[in-house]
């Protein structure tokens, strides 16, 4: 128990997320996730830590309101983080300057590149080992990508509005291609998603 606790925690740190998204996906790809019982205890460490890390990241697909409460309160953090960095005399780290914080931009990025593909990973485990949970983990990823269109909708606003335009920026989401809205079944002809 401790040693899986420790593994846990572990899981959390940001500098081992991607290593954790890529070791699950060839796992998930080799459709060899829980078949040897060599790799009972790897595969039981990937899992358990992409489901805590999705935890960990879960506020971006929660219900909007949440959602927005969460990234205001980490936007908030990070600002005083630079104001402080500013009093000190210091160089202000990235994203943490009041003056030209971009949150919509933050969050989209953080999204495409962090969180998106984890859930991604995410839903094919679902979609692997339990059948019966991958509608409800469909909704939630469909809460994420809504997260997203808001974010991105928000940015385009921003960016129309100092511009004078009304051109459609990419939202970089071309990058990514999100698992099903809540739907298991590819749709049939005159079926919508």
């Amino acid at each position: 128990f401790r040693i899986r606790t420790i593994q846990l925690i572990l899981a959390m740190d940001s500098s081992t997320h991607f290593q954790l998204v890529a070791e699950l996906r060839m796992r998930l790809l080799g459709n060899v996730l829980f078949e040897d019982p060599q790799m009972e205890e790897t595969d039981k460490r990937v899992v358990l830590s992409a489901i805590m890390r999705a935890a960990d990241l879960g506020h971006h697909a929660m219900p909007l309101d949440v959602h927005t409460h969460w990234v205001e309160a980490l936007a908030e953090e990070y600002a005083q983080q630079g104001d402080d960095e500013r009093a000190l005399g210091l160089a202000i780290s990235p994203m943490c300057d009041r003056a030209s914080q971009d949150i919509p931009s933050m969050q989209i990025g953080f999204m495409n590149l962090v969180v998106m593909p984890l859930f991604d990973e995410v839903f094919n485990l679902v979609k692997s080992q339990n059948q019966l949970a991958l509608d409800t983990f469909g909704v939630i990823c469909g809460q994420l990508v809504a997260n997203h269109a808001h974010w991105t909708q928000e940015r385009n606003e921003d960016a129309c509005a100092s511009q004078g335009t009304i051109d459609r920026m990419s939202d970089g989401s071309e990058l990514y291609i999100p698992a099903p809205l809540g739907r298991v079944d590819s749709p049939r002809d005159g079926d919508d998603l």
